[in-house]
């Protein structure tokens, strides 16, 4: 698993809790080195971790990744943060193992409260996509489903699925790295969607969120694994299955 972007480590410290004993090797990054050595430090005991410094903007084969091929990418609210959106995802997808999923959490456009914090930084503005993003560096749903296509993803998916509500303003897309000329036709019902959901705190107490995601989830037919990163009463992941329902939206 390769975490790009990985910032301060706020998503990394839940995916890393709930990812024990499930994964051979989790690969954080970022561009900075400053958080890559933060990180480093963090999670000093955890034997399945690496760090490296990764520029999204540069060749993944010029700094250190050539050959590397990982089963799932992480990349939280980071994408939008590049230059070009497309050479971007087309980077992304070139570290992708073919039939490798791509998570990635974005921000949609049209938010005011950003405007007024990170908005006032230079680096907000640094897009030049203009085709694109010719006025905001955010863009909406349909854009990014459309470039996920294009740059060599299929199966893509964004939960939660339903506009307008509460949650319509951030976004997981999930897609998966086309192996050949046959997967532009393959649809995301030819097989079961395996969907692991990780969620802070205990397992039996409510998550309003993680409860939507498997809802919206399970619209799509997948089968679905809620498990809690809160490892502090059994020393065990607790983990709680459901089968593929059909389900409705709260309301």
């Amino acid at each position: 698993m390769l975490e790009v972007g990985g910032g301060t480590a706020s998503a990394t410290s839940y995916l890393v809790a709930a990812l024990e004993r499930r994964i051979a090797e989790y690969l954080f990054t970022d561009l900075g080195a400053s958080f890559v050595s933060a990180a480093r430090q963090e999670f000093r005991n955890v034997p399945f971790m690496r760090f490296q410094t990764l520029d999204l903007e540069s060749a993944p084969a010029e700094q250190g990744l050539d050959g590397e091929f990982f089963d799932v990418i992480i990349a939280s609210n980071v994408v939008h943060a590049t230059s070009d959106l497309r050479q971007t995802l087309s980077r992304i997808a070139s570290l992708l193992a073919p039939g490798g999923i791509l998570l990635m959490a974005e921000t949609l456009a049209g938010q005011p409260w950003i405007d007024m914090t990170v908005g006032i930084t230079e680096g907000w503005w640094r897009f030049t996509d203009l085709e694109l993003r010719p006025r905001y560096p955010l863009v909406d749903k349909q854009s990014w489903m459309a470039l996920l296509a294009e740059v060599g993803f299929h199966s893509v998916i964004a939960l939660p699925d339903e506009e307008p509500g509460i949650l319509s303003s951030q976004l997981i897309f999930a897609a998966v790295r086309r192996t050949g000329e046959h997967d532009r036709k393959v649809s995301s019902t030819t097989s079961v969607p395996q969907v692991l959901i990780i969620k802070s705190g205990a397992l039996d107490l409510p998550h309003p969120f993680a409860e939507l995601l498997a809802i919206e989830a399970s619209k799509h037919g997948a089968r679905i694994s809620i498990v809690s990163s809160d490892t502090r009463a059994s020393g065990q992941m607790p983990v709680r299955r459901s089968s593929r329902r059909k389900s409705r939206s709260p309301g």
